[in-house]
């Protein structure tokens, strides 16, 4: 499977986005910087196989359980995931609508991205609706790696803005307490104080 990533020109630069972790996780994955001009193949490269089209995800297209069983529905080999607040994505919905097939995953979780709120249910990040779409694919064990990579920033995010109550209680729902347990153990690990050692810096 291709996964590709549009990304709204401002998104490119905000620490929140979760786009920029996709191109750089997601083994194949590629992103673009949304302009007007920009042409499917621009963005798509090469067409897949005959018959099949990309799918584009985003929380306005036509559920997936729809097309589930569709004879004339093959599964799709690539995905289109647009970066950008709501706002952006959905008018950049509005240029790619004939690249492929809009289509809305019925998810219900609340978000767990705490680095950027979400308006409601079935409104997640981009790495969660690409982690949503592995699910719904079968591909559980993709799914569970990105989750992992998602979690561990939201965590280091949630310490590195001073929030610290609110990260031990986000680490105590995750699975990264359990899966990551040693390397968070030395993250946690008093550093110390080079002044205090033999040698150590003098003011």
């Amino acid at each position: 499977m291709r996964v590709h990533v549009l990304q709204h020109r401002r998104e490119q630069w905000r620490p929140s986005s979760t786009g920029g972790l996709v191109g750089r996780v997601v083994t194949g994955s590629r992103i673009t910087v949304f302009h007007r001009s920009l042409t499917a193949a621009e963005v798509l490269g090469v067409p897949g196989p005959a018959g099949q089209v990309p799918w584009i995800l985003h929380p306005r297209g036509q559920p997936f359980e729809g097309f589930v069983g569709q004879a004339d529905v093959r599964p799709a080999t690539e995905v289109l995931l647009i970066d950008g607040s709501w706002t952006e994505s959905g008018r950049m919905l509005q240029c790619v609508q004939g690249w492929g097939r809009s289509v809305r995953l019925n998810l219900d979780a609340q978000s767990r991205y705490r680095l950027r709120d979400q308006r409601g249910e079935g409104h997640l990040s981009t790495a969660e609706a690409l982690m949503g779409w592995y699910d719904a694919l079968g591909f559980g064990e993709a799914a569970d790696l990105l989750r992992l990579h998602l979690e561990l920033r939201v965590y280091l995010g949630l310490r590195s803005r001073g929030r610290k109550a609110e990260a031990e209680d986000y680490l105590s729902q995750s699975p990264i307490r359990t899966r990551l347990g040693p390397f968070l153990d030395r993250l946690h690990a008093r550093r110390p104080n080079l002044a205090t050692l033999p040698g150590g810096r003098q003011e």
